[in-house]
């Protein structure tokens, strides 16, 4: 049996993912009003991952918001989504609400997109908000400093607003700079080995709760993404 973690008594701090080993690699779940970023190659189970998580809050009653920064529509996600166990379309938009930033962050630029994230926080009253395409914020972006701040005060808002902000991003840590500024770091990786693919699993950073390190298996079926910790975790 695993040894608890210091940080696995406050439940109230803690938002309960439900996803299938999660939540014990993350010590009790993700830590309420942070920011993490969810970093990993296209088709690597980000986006997965995010809507899995939110499908599950709704059935707890917590309300959630997910932002996407990228130019297509939700349509084609959700119809693939709609494939997933996890998926309930009762849930949108009342527990779960799909919004475009892409055309705030063209015209209104990052204040634009803090004001609109702001606001549809408040309005929703939502715990949990996915920010998807990061990158696409980072390439508007005048210069790297510009970016900083603009992940900064994402920093900031989650604290704020008791908001947990789970940020998808395409781009590793060595061209990105958001990695070491969030309060959680999770990579997810798709690599072969030989003729198999394995998926992994990293918990690289989560400040002020404890965690299990290393890298952990996990599978996506229609079931949504079941994660395997390591057993001498």
């Amino acid at each position: 049996m695993r040894k608890p973690l210091a940080s696995d008594e406050p439940a109230q701090d803690r938002l309960v993912t439900l996803v299938k080993g999660l939540d014990v690699i993350l010590g009790g779940g993700l830590v309420r009003g942070t920011a993490y970023v969810v970093q990993g190659p296209p088709g690597s189970g980000k986006t997965t991952l995010a809507n899995q998580i939110a499908f599950n809050l709704a059935r707890s009653g917590e309300k959630s918001i997910y932002l996407s920064l990228l130019a297509e529509s939700h349509d084609r996600m959700l119809n693939h989504m709609s494939q997933m166990v996890f998926f309930d379309r009762t849930a949108v938009p009342d527990e779960i609400t799909y919004i475009s930033g892409f055309a705030t962050l063209i015209v209104e630029k990052f204040p634009g997109l803090i004001r609109l994230i702001h606001q549809e926080v408040r309005r929703h009253n939502a715990s949990f908000l996915v920010l998807d395409g990061l990158f696409v914020a980072q390439d508007a972006a005048s210069d790297r400093q510009e970016f900083r701040v603009f992940v900064h005060e994402l920093q900031g808002m989650a604290a704020a607003l008791r908001c947990t902000f789970l940020v998808l991003t395409n781009q590793n840590a060595s061209t990105s700079p958001e990695h070491t500024m969030v309060d959680g770091w999770i990579e997810l990786l798709d690599e072969m080995r030989g003729v198999r693919s394995t998926r992994t699993i990293i918990v690289k950073k989560q400040r002020g709760a404890e965690h299990l390190r290393g890298r952990h298996n996990f599978k996506i079926t229609n079931q949504g993404i079941a994660i395997f910790p390591r057993l001498e975790a």
